[in-house]
């Protein structure tokens, strides 16, 4: 992954481990509220482009967290935000005709 150090104006790579998600195009990201994980969600040409991938940043490692309910239609160039305890999905396209 890319780092950019706001406060030195410096940019570095970090190698990461465990399940690495696949390239994604317009996908999402969020920070998670402890501030200690990237969340990610969707995109498109991806093997599995409706799961969830997280990283810890701390260690850098990838993992697919568990979740339960029903999950999303894949969807790209949607918007991801957080609110209270929330990763909350918004728009974006699921086929390359349907606008959500």
């Amino acid at each position: 992954v890319y780092i950019y150090d706001t406060v030195n104006n410096n940019w570095s790579t970090k190698t990461t481990t465990g399940t690495i998600p696949p390239k994604k195009d317009g996908g999402s990201a969020v920070l998670g509220l402890d501030g200690k994980r990237v969340i990610t969600f969707g995109g498109f040409l991806t093997a599995s482009p409706d799961q969830l991938h997280e990283l810890n940043l701390i260690n850098f490692e990838w993992r697919i967290p568990k979740s339960s309910g029903s999950i999303p239609e894949s969807r790209r160039y949607h918007k991801a935000n957080v609110i209270e305890n929330y990763m909350v999905l918004s728009f974006g396209k699921y086929t390359f005709k349907t606008i959500i």
